[in-house]
């Protein structure tokens, strides 16, 4: 009887044990997957693939741009088209994540009259730059858009103050 309760216990203790390698495994290998899914989500988010604008719409619509470089306070060069102003204003066009210089809004406002300024964020478009900040570093690229537009000298700044 007592050798019967040994097996029995040996063998619960086997399966017990088993099981409990098993789940440990399984949780292991559960957040390792998280970890690598969370890295390789983090990762496109930081290095989108660059979409290349082409002006072609631009053309297409007989939009007059001339293609220019930013400079921004950290020395990045970032691509950009721009416009002068028939009505005395600019309009500064800004894209979205993982996009490009948008050629359809670029249009719609140099049509009407405005300067537009259009420039592939940092990591984006043609623009230089390894990763994005989604807005930490881009905050300079803002800033080099609009100290061109203000350099530009196409817009009366004074009646603004």
């Amino acid at each position: 009887m007592k050798n019967n309760k040994s097996r029995l216990r040996h063998w619960l203790n086997l399966i017990f044990s088993a099981t409990a390698i098993i789940i440990s495994i399984s949780i292991v290998g559960f957040i390792s997957l998280v970890v690598s899914l969370s890295y390789k989500q983090a990762q496109s988010y930081m290095h989108p693939t660059r979409q290349h604008p082409t002006g072609e719409f631009l053309k297409a619509n007989d939009i007059k741009y001339e293609s220019i470089e930013l400079t921004t306070g950290d020395g990045l060069k970032l691509a950009a088209w721009y416009t002068p102003p028939k009505n005395g204003t600019v309009i500064l066009v800004a894209h979205g994540h993982a996009s490009a210089r948008p050629e359809d809004i670029y249009a719609l406002f140099a049509s009407h009259g405005y300067g537009v300024l259009a420039w592939d964020f940092r990591a984006h478009g043609d623009s230089e730059g390894d990763f994005t900040s989604l807005g930490y570093y881009e905050v300079l690229d803002v800033k080099a858009a609009l100290d061109y537009a203000l350099a530009a000298g196409e817009v009366p700044w004074e009646r603004l103050r």
